[in-house]
């Protein structure tokens, strides 16, 4: 599904109540009246939608927001029953050539951070450790590296191969330390925070 952010945001007012209502579902999606800002409500109305899809069935949603250079923007949402479909997804937008003029970002980093862009090819893999470190921090500090690859595929619009990047980068810059310390990144090594000394 696509639509424009400013077509969600218009659901915030008085006189599109029913519309909303038959978009969503239901009267839940209202709450959006209580958010503090319009990327808060933004984000609160694409979170709505996956929860719709997740309700019928679809239970694997994902969601990609696409900026222009004039800052207008407008998402791309999906859902599907299984993996497979998920993965098929990602794969499809992050192999495709850039769109001239356009940025993709994850509607789930707080900071709205540029995954790519037509200028930036390929992307930059930081803001996934960005992301990475904070759940990292969210769960008490350690996670094994199937555990951070799941939560990258699952709950990110980015890739496990990407994931993968992210985690050495990391280690590469000593932000996380490993168990065991040596040999090839497993499924099972344990990525740990490295704590500072105050």
């Amino acid at each position: 599904m696509t639509f424009p952010s400013g077509w969600l945001t218009r659901f915030a007012t008085e006189t599109h109540l029913q519309d909303g209502d038959r978009m969503f579902g239901d009267h839940g999606w209202r709450e959006v009246r209580n958010q503090p800002d319009p990327k808060s409500k933004e984000r609160f109305l694409v979170e709505q939608y996956e929860d719709l899809l997740r309700r019928v069935g679809l239970h694997l949603p994902s969601a990609f927001k696409l900026v222009d250079e004039g800052g207008r923007a407008f998402w791309l949402v999906h859902g599907t029953r299984h993996p497979k479909g998920l993965e098929k997804m990602k794969d499809a937008m992050w192999d495709a050539d850039p769109i001239s003029g356009f940025s993709f970002r994850d509607p789930r980093d707080p900071d709205q951070a540029t995954l790519f862009q037509s200028s930036d090819w390929p992307p930059d893999i930081q803001a996934l450790a960005t992301i990475l470190g904070a759940r990292l921090r969210e769960i008490g500090g350690s996670a094994t590296v199937q555990e951070l690859r799941d939560f990258a595929f699952y709950k990110t619009v980015y890739r496990v191969a990407h994931a993968n990047l992210a985690m050495k980068a990391m280690l590469a810059h000593r932000s996380v330390q490993r168990e065991p310390s040596a040999g090839r990144l497993e499924a099972s090594t344990r990525l740990s925070l490295v704590r500072t000394v105050v």
